[in-house]
C-alpha cells in the first residue's frame, strides 16, 4: 500500500488471556483499507483497540477513510442484526462483515454486539462485545 495508511494499536496486556474466535478483525481490517482508506486522499489511520471491562472485551476498528452515508450505514446494521446469515461469495458487499457476525453468532449465540458506525468524510468504527473467557493454563 505504499505508506497510504499507518495503523495504531491501543491493546491491554492482560488481553493476551482472553480467548476469541479466529480471524475476526481481519475482514473488518481489509474493509477499512478497501472501502475507507484507499478512496480517500492523502495518507489514512487505522487504529485497532482492545479493552477489557468487567467480564466483556470491547474490539474497535476505526478508520479515518470516506465513510458510509446514514443509508448505507442503516442498511448493514440491518443486515448484522440476522446473527445467523452466512453470505454467499456471489452476492455483493459485506461478505466478510457478515460472515465474521455469523461466525460470533455461533460461537457466542446472543451473547455478543457487532455495531458499526460511520460518516461520510470522517471514517467508520467498528465495535465488538464478546465475553471474556480467560485462556485455560495448561
Amino acid at each position: 500500500f505504499h505508506d497510504c495508511f499507518s495503523v495504531e494499536y491501543e491493546i491491554e496486556r492482560q488481553i493476551e488471556q482472553v480467548r476469541i474466535v479466529k480471524f475476526i478483525l481481519q475482514p473488518i481490517v481489509e474493509n477499512a483499507i478497501h472501502h475507507g482508506i484507499e478512496m480517500k486522499k492523502g495518507k489514512g489511520t487505522i487504529r485497532i483497540q482492545a479493552v477489557l471491562e468487567k467480564n466483556d472485551l470491547f474490539i474497535t476498528v476505526s478508520d479515518d477513510g470516506v465513510g458510509m452515508d446514514g443509508e448505507t450505514l442503516r442498511r448493514l446494521n440491518e443486515r448484522l442484526k440476522q446473527k445467523d446469515t452466512f453470505i454467499e461469495e456471489k452476492k455483493k458487499g459485506g461478505i466478510g462483515i457478515m460472515n465474521v457476525n455469523a461466525r460470533l453468532a455461533l460461537y457466542y449465540k446472543n451473547n455478543y454486539q457487532f455495531v458499526m458506525d460511520s460518516a461520510l468524510s470522517v471514517g467508520t468504527n467498528v465495535r465488538i462485545v464478546i465475553p471474556a473467557e480467560l485462556l485455560e493454563e495448561d
